[in-house]
Order: structure tokens, then sequence, then C-alpha cells
């Protein structure tokens, strides 16, 4: 029996040799607040949650690490993965103001995929850089509007699709959130109005159509976008 009782323990002595790091990194959950210490904001074990903002969930090194729930005092919430204090990783933003985001975070900035939705309605699901539009993806206006295709700092920048309630498109290249060199079709794939370098290019033949146009309510106009 004794002999057995020293086996077994020296058994248990050489796992902990062995796998030191698996003890330290264990991680643990509670409640933590953010606040600002000696001029530094920083994580603490107590707090006023209707000043500071309140974690919740797992703890390691005394920082948010794991999968907790953030409550800023204004009534927005993070629910989601943590690193080092910071959203990292999948998470949940939402704000009092409509506005949530599902997606990916890095280093408490979104990044990479997600779908955010405004609090006009509008959505917009794709790639996200420093917590902007930036890569490939779509906007949806509350009024139908939308937009498909390259995004660069927020912007509609590259090749993209702009289709509009009525059915017709624009496709072609977008500089800085306008038309560049693209085309607009009607629902039947007539063209309507040609770009080049930002402006619309007007021959004899269809001058009589953009008149029309103009009283119509100027069809494509770059306000539209």
């Amino acid at each position: 029996m004794v002999r057995q009782m020293k086996k077994t323990l020296i058994i248990a002595l050489s796992f902990l040799l062995i796998y030191p790091t698996l003890i330290v990194l264990a991680s643990e959950s509670g409640v933590l607040f953010r606040r600002i210490v000696n001029g530094k904001l920083g994580w603490h074990a107590t707090g006023n949650e209707n000043s500071d903002e309140k974690y919740l969930g797992e703890i390691l090194n005394s920082l948010p690490n794991g999968r907790g729930t953030l409550i800023h005092p204004s009534g927005g919430t993070y629910e989601g993965e943590f690193k080092d204090g910071l959203p990292n990783g999948h998470g949940n933003l939402s704000l009092p103001s409509g506005k949530k985001y599902v997606g990916q975070w890095k280093e408490g900035i979104q990044e990479g995929q997600g779908f955010c939705t405004f609090s006009d309605g509008s959505t917009y699901v794709g790639e996200l850089k420093n917590g902007i539009a930036d890569g490939q993806g779509t906007y949806t206006l509350p009024n139908g509007n939308k937009y498909e295709g390259a995004w660069k700092k927020g912007k509609k920048e590259g090749q993209g699709t702009y289709t509009f309630s009525d059915g017709r498109t624009m496709k072609g290249e977008f500089r800085n959130d306008k038309y560049w060199n693209s085309t607009m079709y009607d629902l039947k794939g007539n063209i309507l109005e040609n770009w080049l370098a930002g402006k619309e290019v007007i021959d004899q033949q269809n001058k009589s159509s953009l008149i029309l146009r103009f009283w119509n309510g100027g069809l494509g106009r770059q306000g539209d976008n």
C-alpha cells in the first residue's frame, strides 16, 4: 500500500516538473474594473460600475484573457474573446446608439471579417482594417441601394458594383467614394451612362437622353452613392 502511494506521488511530481506551465497558465473566472489610477488606465479588482468599465469572465495574470463580457457605463457591451486585457478573436459589440458589430478583433480593434449594423439601419459585411471597411465588402442602405466591391480606408475604392433600388447598376472602377471608370446599365442591360476619370462622357447621341434624365432627377448623379 505504502509502495503504491509512493509511486503515485512520484508520478504526480513528475507531471508538475514536466508541465509546470499548465498550472501557471490556468485561468480563473472573476470580475475586473478598468479605471484610471495615478494617471494610468488599467485593470483593477475593485471599481464603480456606474463610472468604470466592468469585466466578467476568464482572468489570467490579472487581465481579461479568454472569454468574457465587458460592460461600459454608457450601456454598451462586448461579449467574446480577450487577450491581455483587450478584445481579440471573435466578439460581439452592441452600443446604445443601435450600432452592432459581430466579427473578428485584433488588439481591441475590429480587424478581419465582420458584420456591422449601423443606427440608421444600413449594414456592412466584409473585411475591416483598423475598425473601418477595407478590402472586399458589401454596404446596404435602408432605401435598398447596395454597393459590392473593393474598399480602402472606409471608402469605395477599386472595382465594384453599385445597385440602385430600382434595378439600375453602376459597374466598374470607383475612387474616393465616386464613380471613376464606370458604366451604368438599366434592367435590360442598356447603357445609361459612361464615366471616365471621374467625369461623365457626353456625346451627341445621348444628349437628349441626358436632358430627360435631368428632368427625372438626374439618374446617376454622384450624390446617389
